[in-house]
C-alpha cells in the first residue's frame, strides 16, 4: 500500500520548482479530503478553487473549497508544498487568511507538506482559528494512495474496512480513560492533559482543575485554566472506577519502563514512557477512533458540548453547569446552550401570547 510520503516524493521529484509542487499537491489534497473516512463525513463536497461555487475567477490564495455536511457553510483550504526541510513562514499563508477571513467561510484549513513551521506562522494559524493538516496526520489515515498514484481515484481509493492500525489501536486503548473523563466532566482538552494525580481525590470522588497544557507556537506550555481560576469537579462512581484502573495500569507501565520512565511530574495521562500526552495528538487519535466505530464524525471538543447539553436538558441549573465547564460567566453558558434548557422555547411562546393578549385587550 502506498502512503502520503510516496506521493510527496513523487511530487518533489517530478517538479522543477515550488510552484509546480503546489499545483501537484492540490489534487492530492482533494483526493485526501474526499476519501479519508473522517473528512468525507465532515464535508459533503470538495472542489478545486476554479470549480467552487464561491470562486471569483481570481487567484486569492484559496486552493480548495469544501461544503460542511452539517451546516452547508464553506471551508477555505490552502495547500502548501515545499522541500521537506523547508520552514513554512507567516508570509506563505498571509494572502490565504486575508481572503479566507471573510464571513462567507465557516472554517479554514492549511494543508502543508512540511512538519516545520515558524513561530509566527503557527501564531497566525491560532489567531485565525484555523486547522493544520500535516503529513503525519495524513499518514495516520487508513487511505491507500496507490489509486491516486496510478490515476484511479474512484472507490478503490479506500480500504474495504477501516480497521485501526496496530499503533492506533494501542494508543486509543490507553487513551480511553482520558476520553471517559472528558465526556463525564466537560473539561477542556488542555485541562485534562494538565491533570496530575495530586489533583484527584478518588476517595471523595472529586478533582481540581488548576492547570492547562496548550499548544502555542509549536510547543506545549502550561498555564492556568481559561477562566483564570481553579475549580473543583465532582466525579461519578464509574469515572472513579475508570481512574483507579488507569492508575494501576500506569504503575505497571512504570515498572515495565524502569529507568526509562520520565513521569516525575506525576501526570495522570501520559505516553508509554511517562511523558505527558500531547494535546493535538489525542484529538487526532480520537478522530480516527470515532471513524473506526462507523459512528458520525465528531471532534474531541464535542464531548464537552455533549456533557453540557445533556446536563441542561436533564434539568441541571445553568449556574452548576457553568461552574463545571469553567465558564467565567454563566451568561456564556446561557447563550451557548439556551436551546438545551427545558421550557426555554415554551416560555418564549407564552411570553408572545401574553404580549398579544395585552394588545388585544387594549384594542377592545
Amino acid at each position: 500500500m502506498k502512503t502520503i510520503y510516496d506521493v510527496l516524493d513523487t511530487i518533489r521529484e517530478s517538479s522543477e520548482n515550488t510552484h509546480e509542487m503546489g499545483l501537484r499537491f492540490e489534487p492530492a489534497t482533494l483526493y485526501f479530503l474526499k476519501n479519508d473516512p473522517f473528512w468525507k463525513q465532515q464535508f459533503s463536497d470538495v472542489w478545486m478553487w476554479a470549480y467552487a461555487p464561491v470562486c471569483t475567477g481570481h487567484d486569492t490564495g484559496i486552493d480548495l473549497v469544501a461544503r460542511d455536511a452539517d451546516t452547508g457553510g464553506y471551508w477555505a483550504i490552502q495547500c502548501k508544498c515545499f522541500a521537506e526541510t523547508y520552514y513554512l513562514q507567516k508570509q506563505d499563508i498571509d494572502s490565504f487568511f486575508n481572503e479566507a477571513g471573510k464571513d462567507i467561510y465557516v472554517g479554514r484549513i492549511v494543508v502543508a507538506a512540511t512538519e516545520n513551521w515558524s513561530r509566527h506562522a503557527l501564531k497566525s494559524v491560532d489567531d485565525w482559528g484555523a486547522q493544520r493538516i500535516l503529513p503525519r496526520d495524513i499518514a495516520d489515515s487508513p487511505l491507500d494512495w496507490e489509486p491516486f498514484l496510478s490515476g484511479r481515484t474512484d472507490s478503490a481509493a479506500r480500504r474495504r474496512t477501516y480497521d485501526l492500525r496496530p499503533h492506533q489501536a494501542s494508543a486509543q486503548s490507553a487513551l480511553y480513560p482520558m476520553w471517559h473523563v472528558l465526556a463525564t466532566t466537560g473539561m477542556r482538552r488542555g485541562e485534562v492533559c494538565g491533570l496530575r494525580w495530586s489533583d484527584v481525590d478518588l476517595v471523595a470522588g472529586e478533582l481540581t482543575v488548576s492547570c492547562s497544557r496548550v499548544p502555542v507556537g509549536g510547543e506545549v506550555i502550561e498555564s492556568t485554566p481559561k477562566s483564570g481560576e481553579p475549580r473543583s469537579i465532582t466525579l461519578d462512581a464509574d469515572t472513579v472506577a475508570v481512574l483507579k484502573r488507569h492508575q494501576k495500569a500506569q504503575v505497571a507501565s512504570q515498572l515495565k519502563a524502569g529507568p526509562k520512565w520520565q513521569g516525575a511530574d506525576n501526570y495522570i495521562f501520559t505516553r508509554d514512557d511517562g511523558r505527558p500526552v500531547e494535546p493535538n495528538s489525542i484529538s487526532r487519535e480520537f478522530r480516527y477512533a470515532v471513524v473506526a466505530t462507523g459512528l458520525r464524525a465528531i471532534r474531541l471538543h464535542d464531548l464537552r458540548h455533549t456533557h453540557a447539553s445533556l446536563l441542561l436538558a436533564g434539568g441541571e441549573t445553568v449556574g452548576n453547569v457553568s461552574y463545571r465547564l469553567g465558564h467565567a460567566d454563566s451568561r456564556i453558558t446561557q447563550q451557548v446552550y439556551e436551546h438545551c434548557i427545558p421550557g426555554a422555547q415554551r416560555g418564549t411562546a407564552d411570553h408572545f401570547q401574553s404580549i398579544l393578549k395585552k394588545a388585544q385587550d387594549k384594542a377592545i
